[in-house]
């Protein structure tokens, strides 16, 4: 809370959970060992600084190993939102991926009406993957979202809750989501 100010009511995840309002949360934590080392590179103000991670994020390497964690653990969800860090990462990991399946990116780069054709191709089913920039990590609400993976390393948490909770919005037939995380953003954060 801000200075001086209390809190008059705290609910938890599992609160939230069981009164309905979320669904559970499973999971499953992939990366390269590469990662580490490369990610020490990186200078850090507050969190990673983007074009620096941005760079990292698309070597051949973790773009190949997102490709392959996606191919690997997503292959059962009908919508996956892939969180990038750099408009240049998630064009990059959209190329890679529409090798296999049709994929959109969705980034402040798009005009709206692009922005609007991709997110319907998206929501649609014309393509079950997206890959996304900061646009769809807070204030985003698509309950259909069933798998999200982080391919974007954070020192955020507030970035980091934010952008779980896109998955974990109740829907019809929904009982759980599933959380990708090519990163370390888990072991930081719990």
């Amino acid at each position: 809370p801000a200075r001086g100010a209390t809190i008059s009511h705290r609910i938890t995840y599992q609160q939230l959970r069981d009164a309905g309002y979320l669904v559970s949360l499973r999971g499953k934590v992939a990366h390269a060992e590469s990662l580490g080392n490369d990610l020490s590179t990186v200078s850090v103000q507050g969190d990673y600084v983007l074009n620096q991670l941005g760079e990292i994020m698309c070597k051949e390497i973790h773009v190949k190993t997102a490709h392959d964690a996606i191919r690997e653990h997503c292959r059962d969800f009908k919508r996956i939102c892939v969180f990038c860090c750099t408009i240049n990462h998630a064009e990059k990991l959209k190329n890679i991926i529409n090798q296999d399946e049709p994929c959109v990116a969705i980034h402040s780069q798009l005009t709206q009406i692009e922005r609007y054709a991709a997110m319907e191709t998206w929501k649609s089913g014309r393509a079950r993957v997206c890959t996304s920039v900061n646009i769809l990590a807070e204030g985003f609400d698509y309950p259909a979202l069933d798998c999200l993976v982080f391919a974007r390393p954070t020192l955020s948490a507030r970035l980091f809750v934010q952008a779980i909770g896109r998955v974990l919005r109740t829907s019809p037939g929904k009982e759980s989501g599933f959380l990708l995380d090519l990163t370390d953003n888990t072991a930081r954060f719990g």
